[in-house]
This record gives C-alpha cells, sequence and structure tokens, in this order.
C-alpha cells in the first residue's frame, strides 16, 4: 500500500475509534510559508568554494480540509486530512518558481478552557507535487513523505471557529539540485508555516 493511502486509512480509524463522541467538520485558510531558501555552491577553481544565499518571497498559499474531534482522557484528539498549496518565488534568477501541493494529516492533542482552545502536535505531510521552474535546473529529487510539528490556539463560537497556528519541518522533502559541474544548489523546503485557519462543526 501507498504511504499516501497508509496516511489516509490512519486518519479514517482514529476518526472511527471516537466517531460516538466525535465532532466534526470542514475548514479552509490561507498559509504564510517563511522557508525555501536556496544555498548555491560555487566551485570557483583552485579548491575555492563560494558559498550564496539565495531567499524567497510571495510565500503565500491556501488551504483546504476536513477535520474531526473526540474526547481522550483529559483531553481531546483532532486529526485533520487537509489539502495545501504553496507558491514561492526565488531571487537566484527571475525565473525561478517554486508551487508545492501537498496532504498534510496533523494530529493534534486539544486542551479546551471554554471558547479558548490550545493544541499541539505531530504533522504528517505527503508531497503530491512540487513544481520547481528555472532555466538553470539540471535535475531534482523529491521526498514524498515528511513530518513536522503544529501548535496553536483558536477561538469557536457555536458552532464556527478560527485558529492560528505554527508549523515547523523535521525532515526536507527537496534534495540537492545540480546545474553544472562547477555550481550545486541545495534548496531547504522544510515548512515553517504561520497558517490560519476557519472552521465549522457539522455535526
Amino acid at each position: 500500500m501507498k504511504k499516501g493511502n497508509v496516511l489516509i486509512v490512519a486518519f479514517c480509524l482514529l476518526t472511527t475509534i471516537g466517531f460516538s463522541q466525535a465532532k466534526f467538520g470542514i475548514k479552509g485558510g490561507m498559509n504564510y510559508n517563511y522557508a525555501g531558501n536556496i544555498t548555491e555552491i560555487v566551485n570557483a577553481g583552485g579548491g575555492a568554494i563560494t558559498d550564496i544565499t539565495h531567499g524567497s518571497k510571495n510565500k503565500a498559499g491556501f488551504h483546504i480540509g476536513i477535520w474531526t474531534r473526540f474526547g481522550l482522557g483529559g483531553f481531546n484528539l483532532r486529526p485533520e486530512l487537509v489539502f495545501t498549496e504553496i507558491k514561492s518565488q526565488f531571487d537566484l534568477n527571475s525565473g525561478t518558481t517554486l508551487k508545492t501541493q501537498k496532504i498534510d494529516i496533523p494530529i493534534l492533542f486539544d486542551r479546551k478552557f471554554g471558547p479558548l482552545h490550545i493544541f499541539g502536535g505531530p504533522a504528517f505531510q505527503y508531497l503530491l507535487s512540487s513544481d520547481f521552474k528555472t532555466s538553470d535546473i539540471g535535475s531534482i529529487d523529491f521526498n514524498k513523505l515528511s513530518l513536522g510539528t503544529q501548535v496553536g490556539l483558536g477561538l469557536e463560537f457555536g458552532n464556527f471557529g478560527i485558529d492560528a497556528r505554527w508549523e515547523k519541518g523535521f525532515s526536507n522533502n527537496l534534495t540537492a539540485v545540480l546545474i553544472s559541474s562547477t555550481t550545486n544548489l541545495n534548496l531547504d523546503n522544510r515548512p515553517n508555516q504561520i497558517i490560519f485557519s476557519v472552521s465549522y462543526n457539522l455535526l
């Protein structure tokens, strides 16, 4: 079974376990990514190596998905299944852009204090596609599955909710990019995002 299918099955099982007391809803919002630096390693000859870091900009995207929450001891467990798209543009040259589409599956431990809830936990990511466009790229490798964490807080008003969270990736899903025999690129694409969401409880 493919890794992506395993993650989706795990999400469904977690939902089923707590179905009798679960809430279930939809969510969507904006992502603002602060990651994606490219390090250009240039061999200038005579053993001289130069590292040049290129930052990124316009790192905004969106997400849409489903969530469930059920009681587990003294807190709640909140698995989510979310489609995310992020776009970045790099100053390597005017045509260097990256568009990433992925499935995020955060498994969050949630504690409520009236309308306020605080949460955190691991976040699995399955890369659907990563379109890296530049005139200089020779080859690029992608790792489909990566792991990170999310922490945040939110407010609920009846069936509506809003939350803000921070996501940090532990593992990179893009590896070395070879341009020529004298230049190599390394792209650090681990998520480092602020995520704003609006949610609605359907149950």
